[in-house]
């Protein structure tokens, strides 16, 4: 865990140091909409999540963004997971693209597992908090269009706790 946030920190640090001309290409009331994959690289075994994202900016690089992600992975044991987050984002926009970014939310997961254990098969759920913690940037494709790409380390709150890595990208639209 102590790499994976020495590498976040390491990335978001020069996002700040960056981000001394400010451009407000997403003023407050603009709203982001957009969907996301990422692949996840736990421990035991790497899976793909997709989601949509709802957002809101509130105030010059400010957003609060809600999201919903659906990931699968089955090799002996299949795992799903639905997860809800609710995330502040705060954009370093700076003179020129690319535009970085750096998030931290809360939410919760509602995770399955079909195991077949010895030929005897059975279900295990389970429900946890999470936090989030990522970095990014935004590319405008148009005055209305982005792609987005960020580096997330997500812990959920299970029995033993869980925790992964994952690379991200989406596309986004803005509403103004």
């Amino acid at each position: 865990m102590r790499k994976r946030t020495s590498l976040l920190l390491g990335l978001c640090i020069p996002f700040c140091l960056l981000s001394a001309a400010y451009a407000d290409i997403m003023p407050p009331g603009t709203h982001e909409l957009g969907g996301s994959a990422e692949i996840v690289f736990p421990e035991d075994g790497s899976y793909v999540y997709l989601g949509p994202r709802f957002g809101t900016v509130f105030a010059p690089g400010s957003e609060v963004e809600m999201e919903v992600g659906y990931s699968r992975q089955s090799n002996g044991v299949t795992y799903s997971r639905l997860s809800f987050a609710a995330n502040f984002v705060y954009s370093f926009e700076t003179m020129s693209a690319p535009y970085p970014f750096m998030l931290l939310g809360l939410g919760f997961a509602r995770s399955h597992w079909d195991i077949d254990a010895d030929g005897d098969r059975y279900d295990e759920d389970d429900s946890n908090g999470l936090v989030n913690l990522g970095a990014g940037l935004r590319v405008p494709l148009t005055e209305s269009c982005c792609l987005r790409t960020e580096l997330r380390y997500t812990r959920e709150f299970a029995s033993p706790d869980v925790s992964s890595t994952a690379i991200r990208a989406g596309f986004s639209v803005l509403l103004r």
